[in-house]
């Protein structure tokens, strides 16, 4: 891993895993960080640099292959219904903050898509719950919050979970297995 200006790479100048950028309106400082891994060793780096940066410094970017052109020259992010330009004079700590609401409820609805699917009690009630507690803090850090359905979508988990656990235990015992009891 190297650093070069702004930019944090994993391996060669070929990938850029972060980028710092500062809101043109507000002069904050944000670390950009890219969720696109290509090998386990990438993946560690990413998972360093993001353990290194302060939580309200840290925006997490799903599928972005190469940070360094995402913040240079004309590169655009397109998020349903909104076209955003983070390299312009105009961009706006709130078009980061959209991005990031965005990204937080699509990582929700990916995660509760899992976990209502699932049929032990992996993760946990806790797991889930601090999810979307973690979604809730990283988009009112640009003074947003989640959709309204976000609160049901926690709910529908909840009471997965709790029926997962009250089925797993009326099958554990009534198993014929004493291994099981």
């Amino acid at each position: 891993m190297f650093t070069e200006g702004d930019c944090i790479y994993s391996y060669g100048g070929h990938f850029c895993i972060a980028v710092k950028w500062t809101a043109p309106d507000t002069k904050r400082e944000f670390f950009l960080v890219t969720e696109r891994d290509y090998s386990p060793t990438t993946r560690t780096h990413i998972k360093a640099v993001v353990h290194a940066i302060p939580d309200h410094q840290l925006v997490n970017l799903p599928q972005v292959d190469d940070l360094s052109s995402f913040t240079s020259t004309v590169h655009t992010r397109l998020v349903p219904g909104h076209r955003f330009n983070l390299t312009g004079d105009d961009a706006t700590e709130s078009d980061l903050g959209m991005l990031n609401l965005y990204h937080e409820v699509w990582n929700l609805d990916e995660y509760a898509g899992k976990f209502l699917r699932k049929r032990s009690s992996w993760g946990g009630v806790e797991h889930i719950n601090q999810r979307f507690e973690s979604a809730r803090e990283s988009v009112a850090r640009f003074g947003m919050t989640l959709p309204a359905r976000m609160d049901s979508l926690l709910d529908q988990c909840r009471a997965h979970h709790a029926y997962r656990e009250k089925r797993n235990a009326e099958l554990i015992a009534n198993a014929p297995n004493p291994q099981y009891k």
